[in-house]
């Protein structure tokens, strides 16, 4: 009976599909931010772990360089509404406002400011709940594409800083 028993739990985890897949072919959700870091995580972006708090925060990796994930209109860091993908400049510091503001104007997917920290910055926000993982996966390649356009505006304005190595 035992092995019986084995055999017939063997056959139905060999089954079921891969965790990680499963996760992708689920509409994506914010109902619980930890889950859906794990669904990040199923679709490659390599996630930092979840920071809980009125605001929760991760993060996701494109080509090497990583994002922000910060959840909002969040009740109690649950059921969350939107995420904002955030990255920032760290040799664009202090840009002229004037420049800033005209690239805000041009830029129709992400938003342009300089944090307080002087760095230029930008965003998008995102309504996921419902979401495929393929409508998300180019959504936040919509966001990179636009980050690397406002990056050659910033070259072209010669407005980047050498970094120490």
């Amino acid at each position: 009976m035992k092995m019986l028993v084995r055999l017939a739990l063997a056959a139905l985890l060999l089954a079921a599909p891969p965790a990680a897949q499963a996760r992708t072919d689920q509409p994506l959700s914010l109902a619980d931010p930890q889950a859906f870091v794990g669904q990040l995580a199923a679709m490659g972006y390599a996630p930092d772990p979840l920071v809980a708090g009125e605001t929760p925060t991760s993060s996701l990796t494109v080509d090497e360089t990583e994002y922000v994930v910060a959840f909002g209109g969040c009740i109690e860091s649950k059921d969350c509404r939107y995420v904002i993908l955030l990255g920032k400049y760290d040799d664009v510091v202090n840009p002229p406002a004037q420049w800033v503001a005209k690239e805000n104007a041009d830029f129709d997917y992400i938003k342009v400011w300089v944090a307080d920290d002087g760095q230029l910055t930008y965003s998008t926000g995102l309504i996921v709940e419902g979401m495929s993982a393929d409508t998300f996966k180019a959504s936040v390649q919509m966001f990179v594409d636009s980050a690397v356009d406002l990056a050659k505006e910033a070259v072209a304005a010669g407005l980047t800083k050498q970094q120490a190595v």
